[in-house]
């Protein structure tokens, strides 16, 4: 068994066969999404530029006959609606691109052997857990503050 770890002035870490089978399936998977998630990105900025608009352009009347009663239909609301799509677009880019990252440093890794690609795909990871780990506290605060307005009303 090649897995061994030995702690001298630099760690090593030697990946036996079925743990770069794993980390090479991992890339290959990663990379399909990294790629799928930023095109589906973009067909939803696409969409939602073309759907604000539309809704830019219609009135008050025309929202109120199709039933758009409670959304901004007035230039500041709308700008505000395309600044936060727009930002949480770039977030999601950026996350997926940082997926592609790892993916391209565990493939060159396994291909070279080299540690220091290995240790960039894992940083890239590592990254992603963080935001990840963040993304869920930072939902879950609003789910229970939306619970709280629910209930307290």
């Amino acid at each position: 068994m090649e897995q061994e770890i030995t702690k001298t002035q630099s760690e090593t870490l030697y990946v036996n066969e079925e743990g770069k089978l794993y980390l090479a399936t991992f890339a290959t998977w990663s990379k399909f999404i990294a790629i799928f998630g930023m095109v589906v990105s973009s067909l939803y900025a696409l969409l939602l530029l073309v759907g604000l608009i539309g809704l830019s352009t219609m009135n008050s009347y025309q929202m109120s006959y199709y039933g758009y009663h409670g959304l901004p239909y007035d230039k500041s609301g709308i700008l505000l609606i395309i600044v936060i799509a727009l930002a949480v677009l770039a977030f999601s880019i950026y996350l997926y691109s940082r997926l592609l990252l790892a993916s391209n440093s565990f493939k060159l890794a396994l291909a070279t052997n080299d540690s220091q690609q290995l240790t960039r795909g894992f940083k890239s990871l590592r990254f992603l857990a963080v935001v990840g780990g963040i993304c869920c506290i930072v939902a879950s605060v609003f789910f229970v503050l939306n619970l709280l307005m629910a209930f307290s009303r």
